[in-house]
């Protein structure tokens, strides 16, 4: 494996978890750290609405299905670093110890090594940390390696918390309905492995064309 080199004087990544507010234009982002899902239904909806996206990838997800993850890239589609096997790297949500900075590292240079190998192309700059988990340490760390933007999110589907595809369609046109900047570059977070998020995606893709929304992947929408 090839490893980057390390800044630890660097600037800190920035966290960002909305694109710009001045155009009607929206992402789709998909996490992908466990079992294929319904990878296979989400990419065919994407590919047959033009719907370029993004795809929050762990290494072990690309090795454990390198078929999946080769459409992704072909398709034309955004990846982002999401880590090796999404620990939580200050064990906020898990309950166990903060990654050591050796740790984190590995973590992020083995999922970028299985990327290249398996799809040929790298997600550097940006980077997703499992279950949001953040603090300053991170930021350091990541951007150390040349990961300076952490790609948060601004409405997450909760798909992965039992709601069903109605009560996800429910809640995002309440989002939209009551974003003081009308929805404009927000970055919608889906899973691959949640099925209910892919039953959703017919019906919140015609939602929000009938709100006027361009779709963009991360990079494009985080662009003034």
């Amino acid at each position: 494996m090839v490893t980057q080199q390390v800044h630890p004087e660097g600037p800190l990544s920035t966290i960002t978890d909305r694109g710009d507010t001045s155009r009607r234009v929206i992402a789709y982002t998909f996490d992908a750290g466990g079992g294929s899902g319904s990878a296979r239904q989400i990419l065919d909806h994407l590919k047959h609405n033009d719907l370029p996206s993004s795809f929050g990838l762990t290494g072990m997800w690309v090795n454990a299905n390198p078929a999946h993850a080769r459409r992704i890239a072909t398709d034309g589609h955004h990846l982002i670093n999401h880590t090796w096997d999404h620990r939580s790297f200050t064990g906020s949500s898990s309950g166990a110890s903060a990654l050591s900075r050796a740790s984190r590292l590995w973590q992020i240079q083995a999922a970028e090594a299985k990327f290249q190998s398996v799809m040929g192309k790298g997600s550097r700059p940006y980077f997703r940390p499992p279950y949001g988990d953040i603090d300053d340490t991170v930021r350091r760390d990541v951007g150390a390696v040349g990961f300076t933007k952490i790609i948060m999110w601004t409405f997450d589907s909760l798909g992965w918390a039992g709601l069903t595809s109605e009560q996800i369609c429910a809640r995002l046109k309440r989002a939209i309905d009551n974003d003081s900047r009308g929805g404009n570059g927000m970055i919608l977070l889906f899973h691959v492995g949640c099925q209910p998020d892919a039953d959703a995606l017919p019906w919140i893709t015609t939602f929000l064309r009938s709100k006027g929304f361009a779709f963009g992947t991360v990079p494009h929408v985080l662009a003034p």
